[in-house]
């Protein structure tokens, strides 16, 4: 970098390794300086917006998100990630909107249907509108257990609570470890619960418990000494 300053392709390279690396302040300072030098390249551009949000430059972010949407196609891999930026500004009608386009391509993307359900649901539909998404999502991709899980927590907001149990049988324990949602956690833990499903529940209650802050962790520790 210190022989070619002014190689753009260069700090596009380095603000791609930096944000990988989480520091997305230096990642955003360097992609700026490159794209004052050659047209960024979409990784680039994403990184931007990502840097952007995460300085707080909010309606900024949202702008790069919505370019880069546009110059995405319908089976770009990138488009998944600039909807979850999208999602993180709470821009959830654009979200459904790419959704949407997508599917009109490919209405079996699973995590396309996925995402719609989950934009659905932030922009203020029912929930016995998003289930049909869902299972849709769950019998195209049957392994990813966050599809599984959102529908399960649906079925249980419809007081399904039978069929939502069907359902979390279908998840053998081994993959549970991979639900990471707070409150998807809270509501199968009181379903398994209420199932008398120990092996479940046990699984929920130690991922519940790996969200509790180390501080508080510490003070219970030094209560029992």
């Amino acid at each position: 970098m210190a022989r070619s300053p002014d190689e753009g392709h260069l700090w596009q390279i380095r603000a791609l390794l930096l944000y990988h690396d989480g520091r997305l302040a230096e990642a955003l300072h360097d992609v700026e300086r490159a794209q004052m030098l050659v047209p960024l390249m979409p990784a680039a551009r994403l990184v931007m917006a990502e840097g952007l949000r995460h300085l707080g430059r909010k309606e900024l972010a949202g702008d790069v998100y919505l370019a880069l949407a546009e110059s995405c196609s319908a089976v770009d891999e990138m488009l998944p990630l600039v909807q979850h930026g999208l999602g993180r500004l709470g821009m959830w009608a654009e979200v459904a909107r790419l959704c949407r386009w997508v599917l009109h391509f490919s209405p079996d993307d699973d995590l396309q249907l996925y995402l719609l359900s989950r934009s659905s649901l932030h922009l203020g539909q029912p929930a016995e509108s998003v289930v049909p998404l869902l299972r849709r999502a769950v019998y195209l991709a049957p392994s990813v257990e966050r599809y599984r899980a959102a529908l399960i927590v649906q079925l249980i907001e419809q007081r399904r609570c039978d069929e939502a149990y069907n359902e979390l049988r279908q998840l053998p324990v081994a993959a549970l470890e991979g639900i990471c949602c707070k409150g998807c956690l809270r509501r199968l833990l009181e379903l398994a619960m209420a199932y008398g499903d120990s092996p479940r529940a046990g699984v929920f209650a130690a991922q519940l418990a790996s969200f509790v802050p180390q501080s508080a962790a510490q003070q219970g520790d030094a209560h029992h000494d």
